[in-house]
C-alpha cells in the first residue's frame, strides 16, 4: 500500500506546505511566535514519521535505484515526464526530464 505513494515528493515538499501555515500565522507577537514553534514542530515531526517509511523500507540488498518516482507531469498540457530519486549523497536529489 505504502509503496505506491510518491514518498520523496511528500517529504521534499511538506515542508513548504508548512511555510505557508507559517505565513498565514496572524496575532500579536508572543502569540505568532508561539503557534509558529507549534506549526514548526507539528510540521518537521510529521515529515520525520513519513521519512521513517523510507529507512524501513531500504533494501540493502538490491543494487539499483531505490524509491525512484517515475510520474508524469503535474501539468497536462507539456506532456513531460520526470524521474526523481534520491542521488548518492543523503542531501542530493535529482530530477530529471526524460
Amino acid at each position: 500500500m505504502i509503496e505506491n505513494w510518491p514518498l520523496l515528493t511528500i517529504i521534499t515538499f511538506l515542508p513548504m506546505i508548512g511555510v505557508l501555515f507559517l505565513l498565514m500565522i496572524r496575532g500579536d507577537e508572543q502569540s505568532v511566535a508561539r503557534n509558529a514553534r507549534h506549526v514548526a514542530l507539528w510540521v518537521s515531526g510529521f515529515t520525520f514519521i513519513i521519512s521513517l517509511a523510507l529507512v524501513f523500507g531500504f533494501d540493502s540488498t538490491s543494487s539499483g535505484y531505490q524509491f525512484e518516482e517515475n510520474r508524469s507531469s503535474y501539468c497536462r498540457h507539456c506532456c513531460r515526464r520526470w524521474r526523481f530519486w534520491p542521488a548518492g549523497k543523503p542531501s542530493r536529489i535529482v530530477f530529471a526530464n526524460i
